[in-house]
């Protein structure tokens, strides 16, 4: 595939349907105990990018409930003041992206 601007070869692990529009979520852990509103600033089928408050108390892995009843678990791949970077954990590539 080629990409749009650069004329360069994509990679398909690139490829995803990413949602841009923040949507209203919630970051729950600790048994369902302690939930934090976040918004979800991107999200593709792999991951998203959360924005928090702040990140303190936020635990490496937790749960994300958005606000369609999606739930998925997450771990954290990097933190910043106010935001988040999680990959969700049940996400499964597509076997075409697996060369399959």
């Amino acid at each position: 595939m080629i990409g749009a601007r650069s004329g360069a070869p994509m990679s398909k692990a690139r490829i995803s349907n990413t949602h841009r529009t923040p949507l209203n979520a919630r970051i729950v852990f600790n048994d369902g105990q302690t939930i934090v509103s976040c918004s979800v600033h991107q999200l593709t089928e792999s991951g998203a990018t959360l924005q928090v408050h702040s990140v303190l108390g936020i635990p490496s892995t937790f749960r994300l409930a958005l606000s369609d009843t999606t739930q998925h678990p997450c771990w954290v791949v990097r933190k910043a003041a106010k935001e988040i970077k999680v990959a969700f954990t049940d996400w499964q590539p597509a076997a075409e992206a697996m060369g399959a």
